[in-house]
């Protein structure tokens, strides 16, 4: 590699630059510099040289951005307690025209945009919560959510193009569709005797829907293999917004039949602790296919958030609880120090046209 090609790849790495700006940018510099021993006219993925973390968060480069963030969510918090949802929603645009669009910080882009999302979300319950009156009112509210986010969204995507705005507006589309699908359930059946009475039907819609956003953030991943564009960074987020939903539905529609209830409290003490260990195993395994930690690790979050939830709140936790979970951290343990070692036996029984398609093993 020239220096040339060092430096582009190094500001591309740095988001200083996009991939694709540096590839615009060869010709120019080669004709100005004159010719290189070698260009960035083929950058094909086999030419990328391999790394060790393919995940590494691209969105912390200094303290100097947490410095920044800090000071964007306190301020904006503040905000929104003087003047509501609205005035956040103001003071967030402002804020990513400086610190996003002009001074391109990236840490301060994900947190700006997760925090324009949440103002959103409040203004939709605020719009929406007095012309929906009269409809059970619970699923009308996350309604109001669910739509607003993806339609107001959008334009600050285009305006600033941040990989995590675009994760969340595919997540909202995703999320309207399975609510309106539980809203018409309501208007037809009524959702409370619908949830009761059809737990399998319920945890199928939700398995569905968590499924088909799972296949478009693989469809974002495999298109960046090697991982070195935006479209790797919106599969990220995707992948990390997934997997609480997939892991989640996984377990109800497995242990509805049996159980008639997808609690968390009845998958650890009731009978079938041998399913949330085989489920846990086979998220685990999809995690280490597809070579990304924060798929497993978001996913595993919020099944500990949840059964350390219910272990706080219970005065004598069962025996089979404290057993699952040993179980489960084993697994996650063994899995996650032989991450690699595993990804390459696993990824020799596949076919070598998908095993092409997934990101090499890096030893």
């Amino acid at each position: 590699m020239t220096d040339l090609r060092n430096a582009l790849a190094s500001a591309a790495d740095r988001n200083l630059i996009s991939h694709e700006q540096a590839r615009t940018l060869e010709p120019f510099l080669e004709e100005k510099l004159g010719p290189q021993p070698e260009t960035l006219r083929a950058w094909h993925d086999d030419e990328w040289p391999a790394v060790e973390e393919t995940e590494a968060p691209r969105f912390v480069r200094g303290f100097h951005d947490i410095l920044i963030t800090i000071g964007v969510v306190i301020g904006l918090l503040g905000i929104w307690g003087v003047s509501g949802p609205y005035g956040g929603i103001l003071a967030s645009v402002l804020l990513s025209e400086i610190l996003v669009r002009r001074q391109r910080l990236a840490l301060p882009a994900v947190v700006l945009s997760v925090l324009f999302t949440l103002f959103v979300s409040a203004a939709g319950l605020t719009l929406y919560s007095v012309e929906t009156a009269g409809l059970d009112e619970a699923l009308s509210r996350m309604l109001a959510m669910v739509l607003t986010v993806p339609v107001l969204l959008l334009p600050y995507y285009l305006r600033y193009k941040t990989p995590i705005a675009l994760g969340i507006i595919l997540t909202g589309i995703f999320a309207s569709v399975f609510v309106a699908m539980l809203k018409l359930i309501d208007m037809i059946y009524g959702l409370p005797q619908m949830v009761d009475d059809h737990p399998l039907a319920m945890s199928s819609l939700a398995l569905v829907t968590a499924l088909a956003l799972f296949t478009l953030a693989m469809r974002f991943d495999l298109s960046d293999r090697l991982r070195v564009t935006r479209r790797s960074d919106v599969a990220f987020w995707l992948h990390l917004i997934t997997a609480p939903a997939l892991l989640g539905s996984m377990l109800s529609f497995t242990l509805s039949p049996a159980l008639h209830d997808a609690s968390i409290e009845t998958v650890l003490y009731g009978k079938e602790p041998l399913l949330v260990i085989a489920i846990v195993a086979c998220f685990m395994g999809i995690g280490v296919l597809i070579d990304r930690r924060a798929f497993v690790t978001s996913g595993l979050l919020s099944l500990g958030i949840s059964i350390g939830t219910l272990l706080y709140n219970d005065t004598a936790p069962d025996f089979m609880a404290y057993v699952t979970m040993l179980i489960v951290g084993i697994i996650v343990l063994t899995i996650g120090i032989g991450w690699q070692f595993f990804r390459a036996q696993a990824l020799k029984l596949l076919p070598a046209k998908m095993r092409d398609r997934l990101p090499p093993v890096r030893l």
